[in-house]
């Protein structure tokens, strides 16, 4: 594919998906920093998208390091496509991942059951809320 190529013309294109990324990925950093604060064992739900944005943005900004010219219209309008949902489906992995592993399954159905009953509010003052999950979410 084109956009793959290094030297094919969209190494600014790259940059910026790398840069951004990689602040998204240091932003992750935020709530995994609570969750070890807190000594949650849920502290991995952020650390690994963190370091999946920080690997894939030093990857992009790799791809787009030799850019010696403006943004077109083209890569900027692309940008602006891709990275929304970009930074939708990394932003959204602390919440996808455990729903794919038993524990995690239970933890979001206790969540659901919580929620329907006694609101928000009240499933945050529970004990056995993930706290960083919910410090992620309100942000």
């Amino acid at each position: 594919m084109v956009l793959m190529e290094k030297g094919s013309g969209w190494e600014l294109f790259w940059l910026l998906m790398g840069r951004t990324s990689a602040l998204l990925g240091m932003a992750l950093l935020i709530p995994a920093a609570v969750a070890l604060f807190w000594q949650e064992p849920e502290a991995w739900l952020f650390l690994m998208p963190a370091s999946f944005a920080l690997f894939l943005g030093v990857l992009m900004m790799w791809m787009g390091q030799e850019h010696m010219r403006q943004l077109t219209i083209r890569e900027g309008a692309l940008f602006m496509v891709l990275v929304w949902p970009f930074m939708g489906v990394i932003g959204l992995m602390p919440y996808i991942v455990p729903a794919c592993c038993p524990t995690g399954f239970r933890h979001f159905s206790r969540v659901s059951l919580r929620l329907r009953r006694r609101g928000f509010r009240a499933y945050l003052l529970t004990a056995r809320a993930c706290r960083a999950l919910c410090f992620y979410g309100i942000r």
